[in-house]
């Protein structure tokens, strides 16, 4: 969903594997964040401008020199799973580590206001994809600390946003969690709204077949020594 978020606001997007090593055909940007597997991810958002506006001349040569259409990058680390089976853990796994995405842009940056503008655009999308107000530990020891049970509006903004599916999947067990010991809010749901709705469709519809193989993986019971 945060793929089809950015092409819609962004509709020439791309996204290219940050290490590629020796495949040189591992370096094409991509049109969809799904068409890399790989965890580290850059996001290519070209600014606004006329990529074949002509810019002055050369005193030089005289030549005249066209403006190179410049691109926001974005780096995108995949959140990923994590099946770690150690005694006594307060979940069950896997568990859903937390990933990150980053950008940067300097003050003295000619277009600063743009860029700054970009960020903030991509800062709302997440914002209606995810929450950063859960609750944290396991409830067995909440309760012994005065109380398992926390709303929405008594949650304190967390440092990390988890995504609307990652919580679903959480709630459908009560030994789910994530990064180890994140869960919903007691009064969280799905959003309703329509936007998000729309977007979840397009989404279900465009990738069924990708999300039904997803859906086998990872709730599905694997065993390293299996």
């Amino acid at each position: 969903m945060f793929s089809e978020a950015l092409r819609e606001r962004y509709p020439a997007v791309q996204f290219l594997r940050r290490f590629p090593g020796q495949d040189p055909l591992s370096a094409i940007p991509q049109p969809l964040l799904l068409d890399i597997a790989d965890q580290y991810v850059e996001i290519l958002l070209e600014l606004p401008g006329d990529a074949q506006a002509e810019d002055t001349m050369y005193a030089s040569n005289g030549r005249r020199r066209h403006r190179v259409r410049q691109h926001l990058t974005l780096l995108y680390d995949r959140s990923t799973w994590d099946w770690a089976r150690l005694p006594h853990m307060s979940y069950d796994p896997p568990t859903l580590n937390v990933g990150e995405i980053s950008g940067s842009y300097e003050p003295e940056n000619p277009d600063h206001a743009i860029l700054r503008k970009i960020f903030h655009q991509i800062w709302k999308i997440i914002e209606q994809l995810a929450t950063n107000r859960y609750k944290s530990g396991h409830p067995l020891g909440n309760a012994l600390s005065g109380g398992d049970v926390l709303l929405m509006r008594d949650a304190a903004p967390g440092d990390a946003w988890l995504g609307h599916h990652a919580l679903e999947w959480c709630r459908e067990k009560p030994r789910r969690m994530l990064n180890g010991g994140w869960r919903p809010c007691d009064d969280w749901e799905v959003p309703q709204n329509d936007w998000f709705q729309n977007m979840r469709s397009r989404v279900e519809e465009k990738y069924r077949d990708d999300l039904r193989l997803a859906a086998t993986y990872p709730p599905c019971d694997l065993r390293c020594d299996d």
